[in-house]
């Protein structure tokens, strides 16, 4: 239904209601948490996660009237659908690159992503984590090294995506073999490589 009218009418006549009416609008944020919450999960798993499907802000904001425990719910349902959306835009962008004669690892593929992921930690966020690394490492990727690493002369034109293997760990036959090719150029020296992991983010 529409709960965003019906708590506007909970709320201008609340002082005048009573019996089952007062029972109801007593039960609204609880009620209405419940089915955007449904909604939302829905969307999330259709990929319907745009911002007009998706409305978070009031998601959350009838979460906080319902309780402590719907909040939370509520703020990390969101954050899934925040990675459901990131995932999206880094689909659309791997597109492009993989289409491109110089492709590169786009931001949306970067270290930081992965963090973000981690930090919710659902099953949702781990299961989003493997499709972004089959997306952005294992698909991308090995277009990116056959492409730029037998062209790779005089500096690393690969950094943001060998460090990106390197600091998540991931481990794939193809892309070792990659990883061997591109680590003259690649490996930074001791003192660069805090400053190399802040760039592949």
């Amino acid at each position: 239904g529409d709960w965003q009218a019906a708590t506007i009418f909970c709320r201008v006549w609340q002082r005048d209601l009573a019996g089952e009416m007062a029972k109801k609008c007593k039960n609204l944020p609880q009620q209405a948490t419940a089915a955007l919450m449904k909604q939302a999960i829905a969307n999330r798993d259709q990929g319907k996660v745009g911002y007009k499907q998706v409305k978070c802000w009031q998601l959350k904001q009838m979460a906080k009237r319902a309780g402590a425990k719907q909040l939370k719910a509520a703020e990390t349902l969101c954050e899934e659908i925040k990675i459901a959306r990131s995932y999206q835009r880094a689909e659309k962008e791997a597109k492009k690159q993989l289409a491109s004669d110089r492709p590169y690892l786009p931001y949306q593929c970067g270290v930081k992503k992965f963090e973000e992921m981690d930090k919710v930690g659902t099953p949702y966020a781990k299961k989003m984590r493997a499709k972004f690394v089959a997306l952005c490492f294992k698909k991308l990727g090995k277009v990116i090294f056959a492409k730029r690493v037998p062209k790779m002369k005089y500096f690393c034109n690969v950094r943001r995506l060998y460090l990106g293997i390197q600091t998540l760990k991931i481990q794939d036959p193809e892309l070792d073999k990659w990883m061997a090719k591109a680590k003259a150029k690649c490996e930074p020296k001791k003192k660069d490589k805090a400053k190399g992991m802040a760039a592949s983010k």
